[in-house]
């Protein structure tokens, strides 16, 4: 049985937003056959990865899990530092999130 194609993306028309309301998505604007296209990329669950190719830096987001949609985002060599940025900005959210939730679960226990 073939595996699963992943959607590639092209760092060309690549826009990513991510708000502070919700940290843990991701809304992926761009275009598809010269007519936008938007997805929202839920990021609970999911791990993000730089993966250094020989000529392209690929941003890969996958479930924890293994199971589920995955994501690859194809950049240019030459964004490696970019890639890196986005990446360590994705990693960040998604630990402050999880830093905070663990905090609010530990918190009715430590007061009781």
């Amino acid at each position: 049985m073939p595996e699963r194609s992943r959607p590639r993306h092209s760092s060309e028309s690549f826009r990513r937003v991510s708000t502070n309301e919700e940290p843990k998505k991701l809304l992926f604007i761009a275009r598809k056959n010269k007519r936008p296209f938007t997805q929202t990329i839920d990021l609970e669950g999911m791990m993000v990865a730089h993966e250094p190719k020989f000529l392209s830096e690929n941003l890969i987001i996958v479930p924890a899990s293994g199971k589920g949609p995955k994501y690859l985002f194809v950049f240019p060599r030459s964004l490696a530092t970019d890639v890196e940025k986005i990446v360590d900005d994705l990693r960040e959210r998604l630990r402050r999130r999880a830093s905070a939730e663990t905090e609010s679960i530990l918190e009715p226990m430590a007061s009781g």
